[in-house]
C-alpha cells in the first residue's frame, strides 16, 4: 500500500481522495484473494472428479477386456456360406452376397454342435424366416462343406466323434473352418421322408473320404472328371452366347440412337428449310407493296 507522501507526489493531495484510493485497492485486493482462493477449489474439485472419471474408464476398460479374453478362450472363428440346390445341374450352387448369401464370420462357442452351428446359418441367411429364395418353411434345410456333404459326424485322429465347432477346427486345420447351409426346396409330395431323402442325396464326410467301395459317389474318377469337363465346356459355350447376345444388343441400341439422332437433324433441316420460305414470302410481299403500279 502507498503512503500518503507517495500519493502527494502522484498529485493527490486532498485526504479525502488518499482514502478513497485506500478504501478501493483493501476491496480489489480481498476480492483477489477470495477468487484465488474459490479457483483453487474448483481446480481441486475437477481433479477430484477427472481421476473418479478415469478410475470409472479403466475399470471399465479392464471388464471389456477380459471378456474379450475370456470369449477368445471359449469360442472360435467361423465362416458361414449358402448353397442352394439347382435342379439344371443337379448340384448346389453358392449364393453371391448380391443374392442374399456371400460369407459371414461369426464367433461361435467352442463346444457349439451341429444342430446349434444349423441355427445360426439360419438365422444368417433366413432372417425371420425368409430369404430370396423363398420361404424357411417351403426349404429342406441341412449343414455341410463345401463338398455339399454333411457334418453331423467328425473324424478326428481316425475316430468319429459328434460335431463340435472345435473338433470340426481340428480336423479342417483352417484358422477360420468354413461351414455351409444348405437348401433344397421340399417336393411336392407331402410323404413325410423328405429329410430322408435329402440325407441321402448329401452323402456324409466320412462315407465321401473312405475307401474300398464304400463311397457313395455315382461313377468312378474318370467318369466324375469326364463330366466336369463336359460341364466346363457348356458353360464355356454358354457364356459365348450371351457375349454374343450382349453384343447384337449393343449394336441394336446404337443404331437406335443413330437413328435418332439423324430424325432429330431432319427435323432441325426442315424447320430451317420452312423458316427460310417464310421469310422469303415476307420480302417478296414487301417488295411487291413498295412498288408503284405500272400503268
Amino acid at each position: 500500500m502507498m503512503s500518503d507522501k507517495q500519493l502527494e507526489e502522484l498529485g493527490v493531495k486532498a485526504m479525502g481522495d488518499r482514502l478513497r484510493i485506500r478504501a478501493f485497492c483493501e476491496r480489489k485486493s480481498k476480492t483477489t484473494v477470495e477468487q484465488k482462493k474459490r479457483q483453487d477449489a474448483v481446480d481441486k474439485l475437477k481433479s477430484m472428479l477427472g481421476h473418479q472419471r478415469a478410475s470409472k474408464r479403466s475399470h471399465g476398460r479392464e471388464s471389456f477386456e477380459k471378456k474379450e479374453k475370456k470369449m477368445a478362450k471359449t469360442a472360435v472363428k467361423f465362416q458361414f456360406g449358402w448353397k442352394h440346390w439347382c435342379t439344371r445341374t443337379e448340384t448346389f450352387r453358392q449364393k453371391k452376397k448380391g443374392s442374399g448369401g456371400g460369407t459371414r464370420v461369426v464367433d461361435i462357442p467352442k463346444v457349439a454342435s451341429a444342430d446349434e452351428c444349423l441355427g445360426i446359418a439360419k438365422e444368417l441367411f433366413f432372417p425371420l424366416g425368409v430369404s430370396p429364395e423363398g420361404s424357411q418353411d417351403e426349404m429342406d434345410l441341412s449343414l455341410g462343406d463345401f463338398n455339399g456333404c454333411g457334418v453331423t459326424d467328425v473324424r478326428v485322429d481316425g475316430e468319429l466323434l459328434p460335431f463340435t465347432a472345435e473338433r470340426y477346427k481340428a480336423a479342417t486345420g483352417f484358422t477360420k473352418p468354413r461351414l455351409y447351409l444348405l437348401s433344397k426346396e421340399k417336393l411336392p409330395y407331402d410323404s413325410g421322408d423328405e429329410k430322408d431323402l435329402l440325407r441321402a442325396m448329401i452323402p456324409s464326410r466320412d462315407a465321401s473320404e473312405g475307401g474300398n467301395g464304400s463311397s457313395q459317389l455315382i461313377g468312378t474318377s474318370k467318369e466324375r472328371e469326364e463330366y466336369r469337363n463336359k460341364l466346363a465346356l457348356e458353360v464355356a459355350a454358354s457364356l459365348k452366347q450371351d457375349q454374343a447376345k450382349d453384343a447384337i444388343n449393343k449394336e441394336i441400341v446404337r443404331a437406335q440412337e443413330e437413328g435418332a439422332q439423324l430424325e432429330r437433324l431432319r427435323r432441325s433441316r426442315s424447320k430451317s428449310e420452312s423458316y427460310q420460305r417464310r421469310k422469303k414470302t415476307e420480302v417478296f410481299y414487301l417488295l411487291e407493296s413498295d412498288t408503284p403500279a405500272l400503268v
